[in-house]
């Protein structure tokens, strides 16, 4: 039996974007399956930081903030997930229109693909940048801004907010979040670097314009 456990609050949605079509079969299969685990390792950040953010929660209530990091050696800064546990619904590819430009539209649960639009958003702004592009610092809060969407990120924030960043176990901060979500997603960037897919395209919701609204 598969345990399915989701983020509160977490509901379906689709991400689009534009990209090319003629490309080689290799390069499809490798745009999806990086796709596939930005979308997953995103989801399941964010199962697990939920985990994490409800257990601070309780010594909240129940402990002072000073003994929150001793609660990190007892497991709370690395919460571990079933095997089983699926943390976002399976990833479909919902439409797709091979001419260049075409575009990719993905079905998914929303919250981890407006991160994936949110990330190729900014690095669509940026990749003019030479210094930004040339910079791991600047390439890291890219990947934590988008990380932002997320609701959990920002209760997290609160909590740093009012007890102070010192109080928050390591393990659970946004940028070891960031570094769990950094490998694929910098990967999908790559297809923008290469002009496979258009990163400032990119848009989510729960519905979406028609393709021909896109501009």
């Amino acid at each position: 039996m598969v345990e399915r456990s989701r983020p509160r609050g977490s509901e379906a949605g689709l991400l689009r974007f534009r990209g090319r079509g003629d490309c080689s079969v290799e390069e499809m299969r490798e745009l999806l399956r990086v796709v596939d685990e930005s979308y997953h390792s995103i989801a399941r950040v964010e199962l697990a930081a939920y985990e994490a953010v409800a257990a601070l929660r309780v010594f909240e209530e129940y402990g002072p903030p000073r003994l929150w990091r001793a609660a990190a050696s007892w497991g709370l800064g690395a919460p571990q997930l079933s095997p089983s546990a699926i943390a976002a619904d399976r990833l479909i590819v919902h439409r797709v229109v091979l001419r260049s430009p075409g575009f990719w539209e993905f079905l998914g649960t929303l919250n981890p693909l407006e991160v994936i639009r949110k990330y190729l958003n900014d690095r669509h702004e940026r990749r003019k940048d030479r210094e930004y592009r040339e910079g791991a610092e600047r390439r890291r809060l890219e990947i934590e801004n988008a990380l932002g969407e997320l609701e959990v990120v920002k209760e997290m924030r609160h909590l740093e907010e009012r007890y102070g960043s010192d109080a928050v176990p390591p393990g659970i901060r946004q940028r070891v979040w960031a570094a769990e979500v950094r490998e694929p997603l910098e990967q999908l960037g790559d297809f923008e670097e290469n002009d496979m897919i258009d990163g400032g395209s990119a848009i989510s919701g729960r519905e979406l314009p028609e393709a021909g609204d896109l501009g």
